[in-house]
């Protein structure tokens, strides 16, 4: 198509032209959009081209397209603007609007423009060519929305920093708090509220917490983060967050969360990304690049979404082969019904592709839907807990192996998990309340008086000298409420799901975090002055909190039949039996019924987390179905 002449449109013209209509897109390509050079008003023109152009390699023999990818928040889908587009008037939601303003690159990709969002057949062939698209793009703009009073102060704050900051060596960086010299230089340390404010604002722009954005990081290359018109290197980017994430001064933004679940703090989240970008890359991974999708699914539950499907759709791209055959994009078929079917058949391609059975860790970290299946996480409910999906070690019992194990299966066309397992113990005794953290704006050392009395009494129920006298396997004297000294250390490890609470995990370490954090309690609860922590007693009283927000938080403590201590779901009952699947990494609690059994949600005991430690008993179960 010729070059539309400068002078042809004025800024009247984007309501006078006839409206722009999109003509059904060939199979095997995309459009994008190019602006007309030196063209103002500007002008754009829209471009089918084959995908096979987009090959970035010298020797192919049709020379690459080049173009840049935009990653941004769309916000309200109201058409409220217009571009002139191909002679045309095209309607624009606003934020498309004002980053085409920001952005003036020559061809470009934004899925609302180059996406006919109207038609659900084209909506799911693109996010099908996503991986493609973004991946074969020269550059990939992260743009956080529109300037605002401060952003500039703030990403030029973020530039310094990283520029500072890169003569820091690894081991500085890893230390809680490192050397806050280059947070000095530029007005972090000196109290200056205007940075601080300005950090909070951009740090909480809606980029940071949506799933399609997410997707997007991972897949690109040659990333710019803009906000406005102020740009910087997301290498740089990432310098300078993990910076802030370590210096005490900040700590106000590691408060932030990404949810309401308060479990992720944003920069948290934001460094997560740089996890996975690393991972996708890695092309010598086992997974040949691709993360495990059950640890995919843990991070779109947190993650916001317009349409509930999408917290599927929003990450199928960077799943593995095996699990991107199974799901099929549909956007034609609307309601619950289809909402609840693309849910089921996700989760059987996990188990299907997955022997450790890692999905059933998400069962306890959801809200129950009682028409999904037992077994089958609602993703779109809130999510009280961050999971650990990696433990120590396999859950069994050492004396049984893990030869011959058979697998958990679905049954030709039905919905009901066959999981081939043994019974472990049943539950004796449930602590009726849990651990609460109701304002994460706070850290371990200034709970608020509400959280710090529920949580003294709640620490007390649970170590009920009756509760533990079997875990000692000697008698607990009353005193012990007091001392602390005679709790076994089986039950602060099971509190805090065997996090790391120091450097070396000593019992010693373990003991004296413990004994901080009920301090502090007490001293709250009691209106009594205490000593302020140091940084390294600040740092594992913390690291002690963060496990009991992981693994107790909405959950509830028991003991069993044999004298064990665990944390299992929080719907926990006596008589519930813990089992341990075959394959699977925790045990899991179950609830036998006379027609069916359910399944609560996985537990932790710190005696059955590793094979090596493990208990050495158990009864062997005939294989079991859970609806």
């Amino acid at each position: 198509m010729p070059l539309i002449p400068r002078a042809r449109y004025t800024d009247e013209s984007r309501f006078t032209l006839e409206t722009y209509n999109y003509s059904k897109l060939p199979n095997g390509c995309i459009r994008l959009l190019r602006r007309v050079p030196n063209s103002r008003p500007a002008v754009y023109t829209l471009e089918e081209v084959d995908t096979f152009r987009l090959v970035d390699d010298p020797n192919w023999i049709v020379s690459a397209v080049k173009y840049c990818v935009i990653s941004y928040v769309r916000g309200s889908s109201a058409l409220t603007h217009f571009i002139i587009c191909n002679d045309r008037k095209l309607a624009v939601p606003c934020s498309v609007y004002e980053l085409l303003l920001d952005i003036s690159e020559a061809s470009v990709w934004i899925d609302a423009i180059c996406i006919n969002q109207a038609d659900s057949k084209e909506k799911a062939a693109s996010v099908d060519l996503m991986e493609m698209i973004y991946g074969k793009a020269n550059l990939l703009y992260v743009w956080l929305g529109p300037g605002s009073y401060d952003s500039p102060l703030a990403m030029i704050s973020l530039k310094k920093l990283a520029s500072r900051v890169l003569h820091e060596t690894d081991e500085s960086l890893e230390q809680p708090y490192f050397d806050p010299q280059p947070a000095q230089a530029i007005g972090l340390e000196t109290g200056d509220a205007r940075i601080k404010r300005a950090l909070e604002h951009l740090y909480c722009r809606p980029w940071f917490k949506r799933l399609w954005t997410f997707q997007e990081i991972v897949m690109g290359r040659n990333v710019v983060v803009a906000c406005g018109r102020e740009m910087m290197g997301w290498s740089s980017f990432i310098v300078a967050t993990r910076a802030l994430s370590r210096l005490r001064s900040t700590r106000y933004l590691v408060k932030l969360r990404e949810d309401g679940s308060g479990n992720v703090s944003i920069l948290d989240g934001i460094l997560e990304m740089e996890d996975f970008i690393r991972l996708y890359r890695d092309k010598t991974q086992v997974w040949d690049g691709a993360p495990n999708f059950v640890t995919l699914l843990e991070v779109a539950q947190r993650k916001d979404v317009s349409d509930p499907r999408d917290k599927i759709y929003a990450i199928l791209n960077l799943a593995r082969p095996n699990i991107r055959r199974r799901i099929l994009i549909e956007y034609r078929h609307e309601g619950e019904a289809a909402l609840l079917r693309l849910i089921i058949d996700a989760g059987k391609a996990c188990i299907d592709n997955d022997n450790t059975l890692s999905l059933l860790q998400l069962v306890s970290s959801t809200k129950r839907n009682p028409r999904l299946p037992s077994w089958c996480p609602d993703i779109n409910s809130t999510q009280p807990r961050n999971m650990s999906l990696n433990p120590w070690g396999m859950a069994g019992i050492k004396e049984w192996g893990l030869q011959e194990r058979p697998c958990a299966s679905f049954q030709e066309g039905k919905d009901d998990l066959h999981a081939p397992g043994f019974r472990l113990d049943k539950v004796a005794r449930v602590v009726q309340t849990s651990f609460v953290w109701s304002n994460t704006c706070l850290d371990a050392e200034h709970p608020s008086r509400e959280d710090a009395i529920h949580n003294f009494e709640w620490i007390y129920e649970c170590m009920d000298f009756e509760l533990l006298e079997n875990v000692a396997q000697k008698p607990i004297a009353k005193k012990a409420r007091r001392s602390l000294e005679e709790i076994p250390l089986t039950f602060i490890l099971t509190l805090i799901g065997g996090i790391l609470v120091g450097n070396s995990n000593t019992e010693s370490e373990i003991r004296a975090a413990y004994k901080r954090i009920i301090s502090i309690w007490r001293s709250v609860f009691l209106g009594l002055r205490r000593k302020p922590l140091t940084l390294l007693e600040n740092a594992t009283v913390n690291r002690l909190q963060a496990g009991l927000m992981q693994n107790c938080r909405y959950r509830r403590v028991f003991s069993t039949q044999d004298g064990y201590i665990g944390v299992g779901p929080p719907d926990t009952m006596a008589g519930d039996t813990i089992c341990i699947l075959y394959g699977s990494r925790t045990p899991h609690l179950l609830r036998f019924g006379k027609s069916k059994t359910e399944l609560l949600g996985d537990v932790y005991l710190t005696e059955c987390m590793c094979l090596e430690d493990t208990v050495t008993r158990g009864v062997k179960l005939p294989q079991m179905r859970c609806l």
